[in-house]
């Protein structure tokens, strides 16, 4: 267990409670992205970015991905019935209504070279235009998901400074070897508590990133760092300290990059006692 000063444990868990907040609807936008990216029918991404990435991208995200992309009723009434995506596109949301004015035939026929297969497409068929308007819908959809994303996870690290300057200036090296005490691997409370308060893709990152050697320390192994000390949560507190470690780990990438330990108080700490764990 991790000793928390009692005046500030209301403080800690409220910054936490904002900081899972953020984690989950930066899961709900990334499962939304793995669930729509490559669903295109003619354009693909690099086809949108090339050609309707700049003038769809002052157009503003205000619809959910919840209310964007509507199940396919024909995949569940029809299991055998072959379609070509489970979602369909929501064509009544403001976006999509303000993407489709932007991408007409005579747009698409302006912008796009007489070779490309969507131009050849529509001359030939130019019904197949609500299909195209999808996938710059699609991939519009995509890109602001990812800027949601990034936005959202520097929220979330801001919202735990406080917890993170804590365990910073206060937890040492000494203090972690005495709390690890227990060093098999509890996949139980691992899943209980990293499930919802880590955001996937950013811990695969981290991982990846640690595995390297660096200047100033070895390389080492981020999620059996991060495994072992869920495994020996006591308080439930605890894990309060445990992802300020994670954000440590995370926030402190750039300055180790650039040999800034004196003036990164995170990236010492990394250097000093994280990596010595």
């Amino acid at each position: 267990m991790i000793n928390i000063p009692f005046g500030t444990l209301h403080e800690f868990k409220e910054h936490f409670e904002e900081y899972r907040l953020f984690v989950n609807t930066c899961n709900i936008y990334f499962r939304s992205i793995q669930m729509i990216n490559k669903h295109h029918s003619y354009l693909n991404n690099e086809d949108f970015e090339n050609y309707y990435l700049n003038i769809t991208k002052d157009i503003e995200l205000e619809t959910p991905p919840i209310d964007s992309f509507i199940p396919d009723a024909q995949k569940f009434a029809e299991p055998d019935a072959v379609v070509k995506r489970i979602f369909i596109v929501n064509r009544d949301t403001p976006e999509y209504i303000r993407i489709k004015k932007r991408v007409t035939l005579d747009d698409i026929f302006n912008t796009i070279p007489p070779t490309h297969d969507v131009h050849i497409l529509l001359k030939e068929n130019p019904g197949k235009l609500d299909d195209v308007v999808d996938d710059v819908y699609i991939y519009w959809c995509v890109h602001k998901y990812l800027l949601m994303i990034n936005n959202i996870r520097l929220r979330a690290i801001s919202t735990m400074t406080p917890v993170i300057e804590y365990v910073v200036e206060n937890i040492t090296r000494e203090q972690w070897v005495d709390y690890l005490s227990s060093k098999r691997i509890n996949e139980e409370k691992c899943d209980k508590y990293l499930t919802d308060n880590i955001f996937a893709p950013d811990f695969d990152y981290t991982i990846d990133y640690y595995k390297k050697q660096h200047d100033g320390f070895d390389a080492f192994e981020v999620d059996d760092l991060i495994y072992r000390l869920c495994t020996n949560i006591i308080a439930k507190t605890d894990i309060y300290m445990i992802i300020a470690v994670y954000l440590i780990l995370t926030f402190s990438k750039v300055d180790i990059d650039n040999g800034n330990y004196d003036s990164s108080p995170c990236a010492a700490y990394v250097r000093d006692v994280l990596s010595k764990l």
